[in-house]
């Protein structure tokens, strides 16, 4: 029998670490630091960063599309030249969980195709 002592619910995280990959992206896109929509989530907060943006205190995300030109989504990716493996590697560059049995069609699900 396991006994549970103590369960912690605090985030040490940043504010900036917290969040999610496609707010930093806008972030990025916003504060015009040079990326590429590939980047892993680690990959930007190191960009963002490097371009002097505070991780305990980062600039107010702009939502508007008056204001930021666009419609504040990603751009959509090509998946139709991709063979399967490709799909794949793809999926374990951006975090995305697959497995073994997963198909074509799954991993373009996954993928946001």
């Amino acid at each position: 029998m396991v006994q549970i002592t103590s369960a912690r619910t605090e985030d040490d995280r940043l504010p900036l670490q917290r969040w999610r990959r496609t707010k930093l992206w806008a972030l990025a896109r916003q504060e015009r630091v040079p990326i590429t929509e590939q980047e892993t989530k680690d990959q930007l907060l190191m960009k963002l960063q490097g371009a002097g943006i505070d991780p305990k205190k980062p600039p107010k995300l702009e939502t508007d599309p008056a204001v930021t030109g666009e419609a504040g989504q990603a751009p959509r990716t090509d998946f139709s030249g991709l063979n399967f493996f490709q799909l794949r590697s793809l999926c374990k560059e951006r975090g995305i969980a697959w497995e073994k049995t997963d198909k074509r069609t799954d991993l373009l699900e996954k993928l946001g195709a």
